[in-house]
């Protein structure tokens, strides 16, 4: 929070205080009463490659649909979300770190 800016269940009251218009309380409102969560950060080394999911295809000779199944909710991948518009559907971009890739092959290739 800014030096000198209220808060937001200090504005969520200035606005009702101040008369705004119903919409706005509402939002300052539920702005106060739901913060915004933020992601954690995750630290990406750029000497480290990176696989796309084609290069993860090719090398172990899978469709595109089952490396996405394989690597999407594993720990360390890199997956960017770029939301649907109006127009336009949504995509994300998925890029697989070289441990990650080695951690799952080396899952897969255990017996049992």
């Amino acid at each position: 929070m800014l030096e000198g800016q209220p808060d937001a269940t200090t504005r969520c009251a200035l606005a009702v205080l101040a008369g705004a218009a119903p919409r706005r309380k509402k939002i300052l409102c539920l702005i106060a009463r739901y913060p915004v969560r933020t992601a954690k950060k995750i630290e990406v080394d750029p000497s480290k490659p990176t696989f796309t999911v084609a290069e993860v295809c090719a090398l172990l000779g899978f469709s595109r649909w089952t490396v996405i199944r394989l690597f999407e909710n594993e720990p360390g991948v890199l997956i960017r979300r770029h939301p649907e518009k109006l127009h336009k559907r949504g995509r994300r971009v998925i890029r697989i770190p070289r441990a990650v890739y080695l951690r799952v092959r080396s899952k897969m290739n255990q017996p049992g």
